[in-house]
């Protein structure tokens, strides 16, 4: 039987910031392996071509990067799927930090240089990872927006360019569900925080309401 897998895209808190150390004694289980969850994972930054760091398929879990044992979302999230259909999900993470839509995630842009684009890279990796895992995509994860609230410019058009970044990807990867992770209200790094929440979830509303007439 083919697993159901998440794809998990973005820049670095899609990537995972919390650290195993700093769990709490109750919750220091989701350091351990999960082999009910087949993972696997490719992260970097935004040089330019793009350094990767690939951890190939193996049980869920925590991973070392920039010498930092680190958790992202998937650790908890693999587990309460598996609570609901056991032995079935498989979680494959694509994401490097500090990364912006406007410009990185362009589905027609030109980052990196000498190479596909990035956009062109994720499907790509989303495809070998679903093949490797004998899996079927069935959920996006989107977590990113910091970049893009650092200006006026970019926060101002991240709406259009998620709406436009879903519409290419679904074309790619099929018509599958599209999560968006919104940026954090108390994130400072960015003047334009608030602007960017708010664009985010026009676009979820928006596409809420399109799912809502296409069922009428």
């Amino acid at each position: 039987r083919r697993r159901s897998l998440i794809l998990i895209i973005g820049q670095s808190n899609a990537q995972g910031v919390g650290r195993v150390i700093d769990l709490a004694p109750g919750a220091a289980d989701l350091a351990d392996a999960y082999p009910a969850v087949r993972y696997v994972s490719t992260q970097g930054g935004n040089t330019d071509p793009p350094v990767y760091q690939e951890f190939g398929v193996g049980d869920l879990r925590p991973l070392v990067f920039s010498a930092v044992n680190k958790l992202g979302v998937e650790i908890t999230m693999g587990r309460a799927l598996d609570a609901i259909r056991p032995d079935q999900w498989a979680v494959a993470k694509f994401a490097l930090g500090a990364t912006s839509l406007n410009a990185n995630w362009n589905p027609t842009g030109t980052y990196p240089t000498g190479q596909d684009n990035l956009f062109t890279q994720m499907v790509a990796y989303c495809r070998a990872a679903a093949t490797s895992m004998q899996a079927t995509l069935v959920a996006v994860v989107w977590i990113q927006g910091e970049n893009d609230a650092g200006g006026a410019g970019t926060s101002a058009a991240y709406g259009a360019n998620l709406q436009n970044f879903v519409t290419k990807l679904r074309a790619q990867l099929g018509t599958v569900p599209f999560f968006v992770g919104q940026l954090n209200v108390g994130y400072t790094g960015g003047a334009q925080t608030a602007a960017v929440r708010t664009r985010q979830a026009a676009a979820v509303a928006a596409e809420r309401a399109r799912r809502d007439r296409y069922h009428a």
